[in-house]
């Protein structure tokens, strides 16, 4: 346990940094694709598409046609648990294409991380025994976060 207000800044910038170069690596996949995809369920869908639609270099597209993909394009997810089978079916199809998969979930064991190239996890501590709207609130609230300091990181490198 850190004891002193050195240590505890110490401590304090080492997690920062951590938390940058986790975001940055998600982040970097969605700077230059050919197209960039997105899979999102509710209740995140919303924040991911107005989190995208700030991006008119990303020009980011639910996944609908996937014969148009090839392995220039990345597939952003952000999924809460498991996957739904149909957009698990769609990241195979990704990966098959050797394009990019990359997100965020809750769960960084979840069928759908195996298959991508960075996956930042949301972890709420603690959550068993959580309300499960407290969970989705307290996750809904880090992803908001997360989704702020990916925009500064893309916004950065377009400018």
């Amino acid at each position: 346990m850190v004891n002193n207000e050195e240590q505890q800044k110490l401590l304090s910038k080492t997690l920062d940094s951590v938390i940058r170069r986790e975001v940055s690596c998600v982040a970097d996949h969605l700077k230059n694709p050919k197209q960039v995809y997105y899979l999102a369920e509710t209740p995140v869908k919303e924040k991911v598409e107005y989190f995208l639609r700030q991006y008119n270099p990303i020009n980011a597209m639910e996944v609908e046609d996937l014969s148009l993909v090839d392995k220039h394009d990345v597939l952003f997810f952000v999924i809460q648990g498991e996957p739904t089978v149909a957009n698990l079916e769609k990241a195979k199809e990704f990966e098959a294409k050797l394009a990019k998969l990359t997100g965020i979930t809750d769960e960084i064991e979840s069928s759908i991380s195996y298959l991508s190239k960075d996956v930042l996890g949301i972890h709420v501590p603690n959550s068993e025994g959580v309300e499960e709207t407290t969970y989705n609130k307290v996750f809904l609230e880090a992803l908001e976060i997360v989704l702020g300091i990916m925009k500064e990181k893309i916004a950065r490198s377009y400018s």
